[in-house]
């Protein structure tokens, strides 16, 4: 299994079957959320190791308008979806397993 059928998976928001190959894949992507946050929060990175770290967490580009105080924590990762001029602020948890997208208000 890869990332991209593992969000497939959760897309169609079925069931995962603890011990399934969903379920595996599930937590090997929640211990390398642990593995990079643990980076992210546990030591002083400049706004451009940060949007790089949050890009090695998400498996997506991080605009340069990406601005985050750690820190952050998340079960996932790879199904948060950063827009532009986002900023997150120190202490936040996202449970992005079903998906978050997170966007600029106008």
């Amino acid at each position: 299994m890869n990332t991209k059928e593992f969000l497939a998976i959760l897309d169609t928001q079925q069931e995962v079957t603890a011990g399934s190959e969903v379920h595996r894949y599930m937590h090997y992507l929640s211990q390398q959320a642990l593995k990079i946050t643990m980076e992210i929060n546990n030591s002083y990175h400049t706004e451009e190791q940060l949007r790089a770290l949050m890009a090695k967490l998400t498996g997506r580009e991080i605009d340069e308008s990406f601005s985050l105080f750690p820190p952050i924590y998340t079960d996932c990762g790879k199904n948060l979806k950063i827009g532009k001029n986002v900023f997150i602020n120190e202490g936040c948890t996202f449970q992005d397993q079903g998906a978050l997208r997170l966007v600029m208000a106008v």
